[in-house]
């Protein structure tokens, strides 16, 4: 499969390069330069070990120049020759969202942005998709939600005032909610698409009443319970004056609050009262990712369900050790 995939990158790679190259001599790989790259590209299957490396290593610094050669040797009879010429072409041929997942992943906890992890998963789906779309409608449920408080100051309001501004607006105006017909559609895991439809995962349309009531100030947190992914107004940062406990509800349930009955029957074995930590942003954009990788695979979408799974990998390989 991915050799797949570096073949039809390398193609639109090739064109890229003999149209910058056309007509100059500098760009053009000379006859004696030629045999050194065919020389070494025999040479990685070699049985010796050192021989192997050392000729992986000098057409890493060769660079664009070998790109031909080594794009035919991944036809070569040889499993050895293949696959470490794919190995020296695959950090050549990472697209521009690959490099902008690896680099969003390699960010320390503190700094990642989760909206921003959301449009580069939903980029996944749709690379045309613009950040400043996501975020102005956002934007715009977050101003329904302030004006449907009226003259009240969202980070000052009694917090059952605050929490049921939210929940009417995302939920009875906007008609957020579960997608309970189509649970496995990919699209579920989109900010994109579930934006447009209104319906999604349960961390999905959790994740957007967050972004939501953060432009408001309002402390609403994910909670990562097995089934479902709920959410929690913080109590713990109530206004002086009003009572500092949290109120649960849950998004894919057309935002249905949840007394404490209802969190004993959900998490039967856990504290009712803290069935689970709130979500660091790696974690939640990793279960969001586990998600999207799995509804991809079954529906055989397997290039963007490989990038999923590398985009998680990067997350996962750079998690601060608690």
């Amino acid at each position: 499969m991915f050799q797949q995939i570096l073949k039809v990158a390398l193609g639109l790679l090739l064109v890229w390069h003999c149209t910058l190259g056309a007509g100059a001599d500098e760009n053009e790989v000379r006859p004696e330069q030629s045999e050194r790259i065919s020389t070494l590209i025999l040479q990685l299957g070699s049985a010796v070990f050192e021989e192997r490396e050392s000729a992986a290593v000098e057409l890493r610094k060769i660079g664009s120049a070998a790109i031909p050669q080594l794009s035919k040797a991944l036809n070569h009879k040889s499993v050895e020759i293949r696959s470490r010429a794919a190995a020296i072409l695959r950090p050549q041929l990472r697209t521009p969202l690959q490099e902008a997942i690896q680099k969003f992943a390699e960010l320390p906890d503190e700094k990642l942005d989760l909206e921003v992890g959301m449009w580069l998963i939903a980029r996944i789906l749709n690379p045309q998709v613009e950040q400043a779309t996501l975020s102005r409608q956002l934007d715009d449920l977050a101003k329904a939600v302030r004006k449907k408080l009226g003259d009240a100051d969202p980070k000052t309001v009694d917090p059952q005032r605050a929490v049921a501004a939210v929940r009417e607006v995302l939920f009875v105006d906007e008609k957020f909610g579960g997608n309970f017909t189509d649970y496995s559609n990919p699209e579920n895991s989109s900010l994109e698409k579930v934006l447009a439809s209104r319906k999604g995962l349960p961390i999905l349309v959790s994740h957007v009443v967050i972004a939501v009531a953060r432009r408001l100030e309002i402390p609403i947190v994910g909670i990562p319970t097995s089934v479902p992914y709920i959410v929690k107004y913080d109590g713990r940062h109530a206004t002086a004056g009003f009572a500092k406990q949290d109120i649960f509800f849950n998004p894919f349930d057309n935002g249905k609050l949840l007394s404490r009955d209802d969190r004993m029957e959900l998490f039967p074995g856990a504290d009712p009262d803290n069935p689970a930590k709130p979500s660091t942003q790696r974690e939640a954009l990793i279960r969001m990712l586990i998600n999207l990788e799995t509804h991809l695979f079954q529906r055989d979408e397997t290039d963007m369900a490989y990038l999923a799974v590398e985009f998680r990998a990067a997350l996962q390989f750079h998690m601060t050790e608690k």
